[in-house]
């Protein structure tokens, strides 16, 4: 993704160099193309952004859920040991 918008901002750059170089003619195509041009980098740029947001909410909701499971494990873990304790004293005392 980045590679495609840095290859879209050069030949927007490409463009606007050849645009104020150019005959009256050729200015208005030149405008047309670059006109796409960036159309095509700020729709590039967004999809980049979206993409990039939904990764970091899939990322956060993975390290949510994998601290709630490790919290599961603590309490299990726990509970656990608390009920070895209380079999051990119950022995104890007989």
């Amino acid at each position: 993704m980045k590679a495609d918008v840095a290859s879209l901002k050069a030949e927007v750059a490409k463009l606007e160099d050849e645009l104020s170089r150019s005959s009256m003619e050729d200015k208005a195509k030149l405008e047309a193309k670059l006109d796409e041009m960036r159309t095509n980098l700020h729709a590039k740029m967004a999809q980049t952004e979206r993409k990039s947001a939904t990764r970091k909410r899939a990322a956060k909701a993975k390290v949510a859920a994998m601290k709630k499971k490790g919290a599961k494990r603590v309490a299990k873990a726990k509970r656990s040991m608390h009920a070895r304790v209380a079999k051990v004293r119950r022995k104890a005392k007989k």
